[in-house]
């Protein structure tokens, strides 16, 4: 009876190692992107007691590597709520990545934006992304010199 009992125990140690073993971390890949809106569309902005602005748009372009190959099309349908005292607000929307290749990547951004009055100056846009799909994928956001949306993560 002893020899059984030992024998189950064994047993489920082995299983429970090949548990453990089958979820592994699974092997991360290196994801960057920058997407330039070339269509912006968006009713007016809203006044929210006087001093914060509301906008909701939907903005369309291309997304390239980081050498700039084009790698296929993209929508973001975002609302942003901006102080229009102080200039912060935050941002938060749907996005997805329409491949050349045919894969696609649905998922959702946030973002803290700071805004300036000098004119030309573009916002100061920090944030995080999370997207799943025909690939998984998740990092950090932020604007470029050009006013492209970077997308700097990784997937897997």
């Amino acid at each position: 009876m002893k020899g059984k009992i030992l024998s189950i125990i064994v047993l489920l140690f082995l299983a429970s190692s090949l548990t453990m073993t089958a979820s592994a971390s699974k092997t991360k890949t290196p994801f960057y992107v920058k997407a330039l809106a070339t269509s912006t569309i968006g009713g007016p902005p809203h006044g929210a007691d006087n001093s914060r602005l509301l906008y909701k748009a939907t903005q369309e372009g291309t997304f390239a590597d980081a050498g700039g190959s084009t790698l296929g099309t993209f929508v973001f349908e975002i609302m942003e709520g901006v102080s229009m005292k102080t200039g912060v607000g935050t941002v938060s929307g749907h996005f997805v990545f329409n491949f050349e290749t045919g894969e696609t990547i649905e998922g959702t951004i946030t973002a803290k934006i700071q805004m300036y009055s000098e004119p030309g100056h573009l916002p100061d846009v920090n944030g995080k992304f999370a997207g799943h799909g025909d690939m998984h994928v998740r990092g950090d956001l932020y604007l470029d010199t050009i006013g492209a949306v970077v997308f700097d993560g990784y997937s897997w």
